[in-house]
């Protein structure tokens, strides 16, 4: 089963990771304070999510980003109508990336 990161601790992300935990052997949950997502996973007692960094969660082979941007996380798309990006590093990484703004909301 393949790795997966889910980034951010908003309610996209919370709401992701609760659906995943489940069905998942392993959920990085990435976050700029590792310590939120550090709380989060005690409080719900999610056995089989990590909490690690923004830069740790891009490691995964699937990553779960729900925001207004990528630019925050050090990544920049690679051609336009894509879901490749170059997050640093020797290797592009494919992220599911869905826009609050697509369904006009804010984050």
């Amino acid at each position: 089963m393949a790795n997966v990161s889910v980034l951010g601790t908003g309610r996209m992300g919370k709401g992701l990771v609760k659906v995943l935990s489940p069905y998942m052997s392993e959920i990085r949950w990435g976050s700029r304070s590792v310590e939120r997502a550090a709380k989060l996973i005690e409080e719900n007692n999610y056995k089989n999510v990590q909490a690690v960094t923004y830069e740790e969660a891009l490691d995964s082979e699937v990553i779960f980003h729900f925001g207004n941007g990528l630019g925050n996380i050090g990544c920049r798309r690679i051609a336009k109508n894509t879901a490749r990006y170059d997050c640093g590093g020797s290797f592009q990484k494919y992220i599911l990336y869905v826009s609050f703004r697509l369904f006009g909301m804010d984050e």
